[in-house]
């Protein structure tokens, strides 16, 4: 199981803006990366070729655009 926090599309765009004008405050130091989550998904599908996926919450695409942040899942098992 994989559990990353994701941002819409204009989530991102706000993080993006907001860290630009205060680059300095401690959040933006803390966590540097951000996801979205079809991003997130491509780097698990080469992470994890080995395994086959059982289980996501995929967010709907109104949520990939302009949704709130969230946690988002993957739930994977090795092949046999």
């Amino acid at each position: 199981m994989f559990g990353v926090n994701t941002l819409s599309l204009m989530g991102e765009l706000a993080w993006r803006l907001r860290r630009s004008l205060r680059p300095q405050d401690w959040f933006f130091v803390a966590h540097p990366h951000t996801f979205q989550w079809g991003s997130a998904d491509a780097m698990l599908r080469v992470i994890l070729s080995k395994c086959v996926r059982v289980w996501t919450n995929k967010p709907s695409l109104w949520c990939r655009i302009a949704g709130h942040g969230r946690m988002s899942f993957w739930v994977a098992e090795t092949k046999r």
